[in-house]
Parts: C-alpha cells; sequence; structure tokens
C-alpha cells in the first residue's frame, strides 16, 4: 500500500528534490498572477510642481477617475530588502488633479532622499511600481530602507533566502 520510499531512500535523501523545490519556488515567482483588487502597477514620475511633501505621494486612476488617499505600500520589483516596502500616505492634491496626471505615481521632489530609490534603489527613467491601499495589507510600519548607492558599505541584500535556507538545511 505504501510508496516503500522512505526519508533515508536514495531519491529523498538526493539534492533533486531540492532542485525540484527550487525549480517550483522560481516558476511560482516568476508565472504567478495573484490578483489584488485594491492595488495597480504604474509608473512613477516626478511632482513637478513640488506640491508633495516626504512621505507622500498622488495617484489617480483612469478607469475611476479615483485619487486614491489614504496609507500605502509602494514595491518596485524585485524587492530583496524589508525596507524595499514602503508605507506612504497617498493625497489628493488640487494642483497635481489640475495637471490630469493619470495611471501614474507621483513621488514628491522633497525629502532627504528619493523614494523611488527607497525601494529596490528605483529611479524615473520607465520603472513601474507596485502600489497597494487595500488596509489588510499594509504592514503596521516600514523598515529602514536599504542603501543602493554605489558606494554603500551595506553588505549585498541575500537575493534568494529560500535557497540559501535549503542548502543550510543540507549541510
Amino acid at each position: 500500500a505504501g510508496t516503500g520510499l522512505t526519508a533515508s531512500a536514495p531519491a529523498i535523501s538526493s539534492p533533486m528534490p531540492s532542485v525540484c523545490i527550487v525549480q517550483g519556488n522560481q516558476d511560482l515567482r516568476t508565472k504567478a498572477k495573484i490578483r489584488v483588487d485594491q492595488s495597480c502597477c504604474p509608473f512613477g514620475v516626478v511632482d513637478e510642481r513640488n506640491v508633495l511633501s516626504y512621505g507622500q505621494v498622488y495617484v489617480r486612476r483612469s478607469d475611476t477617475s479615483e485619487v486614491i488617499c489614504g496609507d500605502v505600500i509602494v514595491v518596485k520589483a524585485p524587492a530583496m530588502h524589508p525596507g524595499d516596502i514602503l508605507r506612504l500616505r497617498a493625497v489628493d492634491c488640487e494642483e497635481l488633479r489640475e495637471s490630469s496626471l493619470f495611471d501614474v505615481i507621483v513621488f514628491p521632489q522633497q525629502g532627504p532622499r528619493p523614494h523611488p530609490n527607497e525601494t529596490s534603489g528605483g529611479d524615473l527613467d520607465g520603472d513601474k511600481f507596485f502600489l497597494c491601499w487595500d488596509s489588510r495589507l499594509l504592514p503596521p510600519r516600514s523598515c529602514q530602507p536599504a542603501d543602493y548607492r554605489p558606494d554603500s558599505d551595506m553588505p549585498p541584500a541575500r537575493t534568494n533566502v529560500f535557497e540559501d535556507s535549503l542548502v543550510a538545511n543540507r549541510t
């Protein structure tokens, strides 16, 4: 009735199952599409009118003309550090509403460091950002963003913690 395989059987103890798990994990990351209703993936642009404060963003959807307001998360893929997930405040701003900006996320000019750079070292040369305003998915707080400057003393982020844990558990 059983398969005859035990945890000590060569097929189970060989690295092959780990390779299959890692491949499955990679497929999941690249092929899985999870729909999140209160979210979008807009391009990032700068606030040319300089009306947003550090910590604020402006987003207006073209399908509903709705201006998103409240706490949001902003992430640029690939997010490899906990600080790549930014918790910001989406605001309605009359000056930006007049500019007819739709389906973009407007980042402030102000602040010690550009928000796009705080999430995976992004910039505004065509980067897309994941934006979510579903309160159930908002983290209670943000972590300190990683320093993505080329001259940073920070060690490189771990690119695949899952694979690293498999290697560590095999020895």
